[in-house]
């Protein structure tokens, strides 16, 4: 089969492809095929996902938003999209849903279409976005995540379209959109209830009593069956914030001095994720993030399950001062450089599941992960 695709796909798109799927550096000579294309030069997101999402919708591009200004003459906001000469396989994307992001004046909306496709050969879903021009994120088409192509086209859909726009809500507190335009493979009902997972409404935190500080954290959970699992096989295509420049971070056991630690365990912590290590039926690992501030710094904690005393226990493993840095950037960058810090000084191998995902979505640990163990084995070989 796989034979097949290639002698249908020009090699140019065949590369672009395998190295969105597989989550690979990108080569130099891929901005060649970005000229060809005509991709745009600066988008938001990576020039790659707007290539994929191109060469993926190329033959139902007239199906998808499109805005026109009428003056003396009509103008299309969304161009054209172009494919390599040779190109002889279209894809079949399947709409999933279009929703309206708002409506910003009489007859002015922003609709965004969300589509699942099939890519044989690799043997995984591509979701993508589109929207009626560039206005919004520099392009009109760009693909939003990967999913395994054993599940079912909406299930794959799912996970990366919720954390699509869970991203959107971290990175710039975007309002939830207003209503659903078209319906394909779900219904409004199905819509809405994933929109609920990303914008419900926060309960009103109650007061905490001194001896109940550990109370009120979020208790991590060990899953004991394979369905309690967050999906391990769907990622989106996350960007990690930048480290800023002055990011004086330190990590490691006993590294947070003591004037930036509570006197106790943390209260109301906000929690990362839980991830575990699972070298043999006899020896693990489980470890849940948590991020505090407290007074000038950021703290990174570990809550670590300690099998001799059947409990959770608390220490402190990075901190960062406050100044400058954002609860996604600490978040991010201290858990980045401690699973560093970890890697060269206990020798700790890539975590096998993602127990569970909080503050950081299953796509950000993994790109975390990836940062840190793809850096490591590539410097090693």
């Amino acid at each position: 089969m796989t034979a097949t695709i290639v002698r249908l796909l020009p090699v140019a798109e065949y590369a672009l492809l395998k190295c969105f799927v597989e989550g690979t550096a990108e080569p130099e000579d891929f901005e060649a095929v970005y000229a060809v294309l005509e991709i745009p030069k600066n988008p938001k997101p990576s020039r790659l996902s707007v290539a994929i999402a191109q060469i993926i919708l190329h033959h139902i591009q007239g199906t998808l938003p499109q805005c026109a200004s009428v003056g003396t003459t009509v103008r299309l906001h969304r161009k054209e999209h172009r494919r390599q000469k040779d190109a002889r396989l279209s894809f079949n994307p399947q709409l999933v849903c279009t929703i309206n992001w708002a409506d910003s004046a009489p007859g002015i909306s922003w609709p965004e279409a969300y589509h699942v496709t099939y890519l044989p050969g690799f043997n995984k879903f591509v979701i993508t976005a589109s929207r009626d021009g560039e206005d919004a994120w520099g392009c009109a088409d760009h693909a939003i995540g990967v999913a395994d192509g054993n599940l079912d086209p909406v299930e794959a859909a799912k996970e990366v379209i919720i954390q699509f726009w869970r991203n959107q809500v971290n990175t710039w507190d975007q309002c939830r959109w207003a209503y659903l335009l078209n319906h394909g493979l779900i219904e409004e009902k199905t819509a809405n209830v994933w929109a609920d997972e990303v914008w419900h409404s926060p309960e009103k935190e109650q007061p905490v009593e001194e001896e109940d500080a550990d109370e009120s954290n979020y208790l991590p959970k060990i899953p004991m069956l394979p369905s309690e699992l967050p999906q391990q096989r769907i990622y989106g295509i996350v960007e990690l914030p930048e480290r800023p420049t002055k990011f004086e971070c330190l990590v490691g056991y006993n590294s947070v001095p003591k004037d930036a630690l509570p006197k106790a365990a943390p209260r109301s912590a906000v929690y990362l994720g839980q991830v575990e290590w699972a070298w043999s039926p006899m020896h693990g690992r489980l470890d849940a993030y948590y991020l505090k501030v407290h007074k000038t710094h950021w703290v990174l904690w570990s809550r670590y399950w300690d099998d001799n005393w059947k409990k959770w226990e608390w220490v402190a493993i990075g901190c960062v001062a406050r100044k400058g840095v954002t609860e996604r950037v600490a978040a991010v960058h201290l858990l980045l450089a401690y699973w560093e810090w970890a890697t060269m000084n206990d020798d700790l191998d890539e975590f096998h599941h993602i127990n569970e995902h909080g503050f950081l979505s299953v796509s950000d640990l993994r790109a975390i992960a990836r940062r840190v163990w793809d850096t490591h084995e590539s410097a090693a070989s």
